[in-house]
């Protein structure tokens, strides 16, 4: 039964992940992510030892300091500054192409 269980919750987190939401619901991808897991867990499919051991601390650690930095820039207005900046000089398709690639 688990094994079924821990099939049939892959694949309808997959199909909402690739829907992007569950229609007529305001379930996003991080909500069926979370509802997933926690399925998993209650059902007692996985333990909360196993989940843990599947962290990626490293890749959490490095997307909250990219979040913060991210925050503080929005915050100091630097986003909007190279917004007015790329509006200013990007005339044609291209050159908005190229301008956001090389801020990228």
């Amino acid at each position: 039964m688990s094994a079924w269980l821990i099939a049939s919750v892959f694949v309808f987190t997959y199909l909402g992940m690739a829907a992007g939401r569950v229609p007529g619901l305001k379930v996003d991808r991080a909500h069926i992510a979370f509802a997933a897991s926690v399925l998993l867990l209650v059902s007692g499919s996985v333990t909360l030892k196993q989940a843990g051991g599947w962290l990626d601390w490293d890749a959490l650690l490095l997307l909250l300091g990219m979040m913060i930095i991210s925050v503080q820039f929005q915050l100091s207005g630097v986003y909007a500054r190279v917004n007015v900046g790329v509006g200013r000089l990007s005339r044609r398709p291209k050159t908005l192409l190229a301008l956001v690639t090389v801020l990228g």
